[in-house]
């Protein structure tokens, strides 16, 4: 199955978290760069930009399927 991607600024609680959460993910956990958090003053005022994706399907597109943040 062939996925798409589409790319917005973070706007729900959900996108949002998951956003917040894959850099941890990404920056301390895999890099080991923090120990405890990545987050500082800048994300006060930081723009969370995302990359969504969903299962392409040329029979029922669905835009509500645009849910899961696989990247940042």
């Amino acid at each position: 199955m062939r996925h798409s991607y589409r790319f917005e600024l973070a706007q729900t609680a959900t996108e949002v978290r998951e956003y917040y959460g894959l850099r941890y993910e990404i920056f301390c956990q895999e890099q080991d760069l923090f120990r405890w958090s990545d987050r500082d003053d800048i994300d006060d005022i930081a723009y969370p930009i995302v990359a969504l994706t969903a299962p392409q399907s040329i029979y029922q597109p669905d835009i509500a399927a645009w849910e899961r943040v696989v990247g940042v």
